[in-house]
Parts: structure tokens; sequence; C-alpha cells
């Protein structure tokens, strides 16, 4: 769903696009992209083993020059057997502000011609705060996916730390300034 055309409901709800879900049906196909996808990113060959087959590769995608803004997933998952609605489709999940993914979701199905595809999922994770999903559908078939606590979560540290510099720095420097200007618009006494 193209986000400029998203409805009110939606308004500051959504952080960031999260994680990009190409489905694919054809096992050759969905191969060969992962292939394409591994070498376009300069990621070693995909992992692999004899007699088993991958049926999903997350990626960890976002800019090159600087780690820590790599932080989106690129999910590339094979589904032989996929519903005809999700069959060989793209599907852009946003992460949902605040952790209040259901409330967002029920607040779409209000909207005229929103159908829900997926309710709130939680998916199966190693890490605490697995992450939620769900999906839905607009009246015209395309598809929005919301989700929290994605996999890669969006690099904040940085903003936490400039904040932390400011919190201390801006008495310092009212300090500063009050000593260096104390003097000369201290009151004469005559």
């Amino acid at each position: 769903m193209n986000p400029a055309t998203r409805p009110s409901v939606l308004t500051s709800k959504l952080i960031r696009p999260a994680r990009i879900e190409m489905r694919f049906s054809n096992r050759t196909q969905y191969y060969l992209m992962v292939d394409m996808y591994y070498q376009e990113l300069g990621l070693p060959d995909r992992p692999t083993s004899e007699g088993s087959v991958a049926i999903s590769y997350s990626i960890l995608v976002g800019r090159k020059d600087w780690l820590r803004k790599q932080d989106m997933e690129l999910y590339l998952v094979l589904q032989e057997n996929d519903s005809p609605e999700l069959q060989n489709r793209t599907i852009v999940y946003w992460e949902v502000a605040g952790g209040k993914l259901s409330d967002v979701h029920q607040d779409l199905l209000k909207v005229p011609g929103f159908k829900e595809i997926l309710p709130p999922t939680k998916l199966k994770s190693d890490r605490a705060g697995a992450p939620e999903i769900s999906l839905l559908s607009d009246g015209s078939g395309e598809l929005l996916g919301l989700t929290i606590n994605p996999l890669f979560p969006r690099f904040v540290e940085a903003d936490k730390q400039g904040r932390e510099v400011v919190k201390y720095l801006l008495p310092l420097a009212g300090l500063v300034v009050g000593l260096l200007l104390g003097p000369v618009l201290r009151p004469r006494r005559r």
C-alpha cells in the first residue's frame, strides 16, 4: 500500500517500513532470487546444507556505509501452497508506533474496504520480545502489513546518546554564559 494514500487512521501511527517480505510459489524462481540478492548485497553464498531446503532467508539491509543504519529486514520465503491473494506477492510491513499493533489493526478493519488477511500474530523467535505481525487488504487488493518488535529494530542509540549529551550540556552552557556575562551585566555600585 502506498503510504501517501493511506487512511487517516494511520496518521502518526506508522514509524517506518521494517520488513519487506517477498513470497514465492516456484522453488526455482525462489532460489534464483535468493542467490541474486545475496550477490547484490555482497553477502557470502546463501547458507545451505546437503539434503536440506531452506524455506526462508532473512537478510539485514540498509545503508552499507554505516552498519547501524542497516535496520530493515528483507525476508524471502518459499510458499509453494500459498493462498491466491498472497501468492508471489511482495508485502511491506510497517512498524507501528507505541506497540499498539492490535489497536491499529482493529481501527483499519473499521475503514470501508479493509479486510483481515492475518490477525495479529506473534512470530516464533529465539529472542525476548518476539516480533508480532498482522496483514490487511484494502478494497483494491493492496496489502498492508503491520509489525511491532521487528527482527531488526531501528537504530535509535545515537539519538538517545545525543539527547543525553544535550541534557548535560545545556545546563553547563548556561553556567558558562552566566559566568562570562555576569560581571558585564552586574549592576554597578555608585
